[in-house]
């Protein structure tokens, strides 16, 4: 497996890849990076150039500041420059939580593009809005997305060593068996160096969750 970076759409991103023929790309979501997608990498390399990009912010990943940076819009070209700069047309798109947020959007834009989408942990656009605007349950199941936008989510999630993010990753990974020593060390890395601003800049962004917009979409 070889760990790689591609200048695109003005940054430096970092991927690992194996394998050739077609192309399979990943996207991880939030507050993963490159190395959940570890197992599959080695699983469809047999059959795939698999990719697992570190989406801008993340990991190895440049970090650019200003919430501009991380717009829907800049999101989706990333990955339209990563699969035309690694030379291809198009790919099987496999997305995971705010990776499927921009798979979903990407395969809209464009459509040539992607062969295939396959998403895990992230609802076609229209149903999740759907349930944002009629479904009391989902409003409060989503809750937490409009208190990442606030300065305290970043300082309990930085403050002794990354706790609140060990809490929401690490320590149930460990619990379970399916993270290791190694796993828990490379997970710490991936949040160093301004990764947890960068990471909330995703939902910083998003203005769908705020008072006003649920309160009129009742």
């Amino acid at each position: 497996m070889s760990k790689q970076y591609i200048n695109v759409n003005g940054v430096n991103l970092h991927y690992i890849s194996k394998g050739q023929g077609d192309l399979m790309l990943f996207l991880h979501g939030f507050p993963d990076f490159s190395h959940i997608w570890r197992h599959q990498i080695d699983e469809f390399s047999n059959d795939f150039h698999t990719v697992a990009l570190d989406l801008r912010g993340y990991n190895l990943s440049e970090k650019p500041s200003g919430l501009e940076s991380y717009e829907i819009d800049v999101l989706v070209e990333d990955i339209r420059q990563v699969i035309e700069g690694l030379g291809y047309s198009s790919c099987t798109l496999v997305v995971h939580d705010w990776g499927a947020g921009i798979g979903w959007t990407f395969a809209y834009r464009y459509p040539e593009y992607v062969q295939k989408l396959i998403a895990f942990n992230g609802p076609h656009p229209y149903t999740f809005m759907r349930e944002l605007r009629t479904n009391k349950n989902q409003q409060k199941a989503s809750e937490y997305m409009k208190w990442f936008q606030k300065q305290e989510a970043q300082d309990y999630m930085e403050r002794d060593n990354f706790s609140g993010l060990r809490k929401l990753v690490i320590d149930p990974g460990v619990k379970k068996g399916y993270l290791t020593a190694d796993d828990v060390q490379a997970y710490m890395n991936s949040w160093e160096n301004g990764s947890v601003l960068s990471m909330l800049s995703y939902y910083r962004n998003l203005k769908i969750f705020t008072e006003e917009d649920l309160q009129r979409k009742s």
